[in-house]
């Protein structure tokens, strides 16, 4: 599976899992709660996931492999940020200036 599989197949499987949580199936809706902070997404690779509010950027963890182990996950031990785990990859909020989430479309 590539990098563009891999998230095809997590956007598909996040909005089909949220559409059959709810009622409402409106783009509005759904743009809702996939921007909400409280949303863990399972994207498999060992820690809940969701989106930036401030860019919409998927935060998930980075995977170092070889061909048949996993070396390390990043972000790691002694390197979390203080708010939300991943945000310690990339820019954070106070130093990005991208808005693309919320209000600021």
């Amino acid at each position: 599976m590539t990098e563009k599989d891999y998230l095809g197949w997590l956007a598909v499987k996040q909005v089909v899992a949220f559409t059959l949580r709810k009622d409402a199936v409106d783009q509005a809706s759904i743009i809702t709660a996939l921007r909400d902070p409280e949303l863990k997404l399972a994207g498999y690779k060992g820690r809940p996931m969701n989106f930036r509010t401030w860019n919409n950027q998927l935060r998930q963890p980075i995977l170092l492999t070889t061909d048949s182990a996993l070396i390390s996950m990043s972000p790691i031990e002694g390197f979390l940020h203080p708010s939300y785990h991943t945000d310690t990859l990339g820019y954070d909020e106070q130093e990005s200036k991208c808005r693309l989430g919320g209000n600021n479309q």
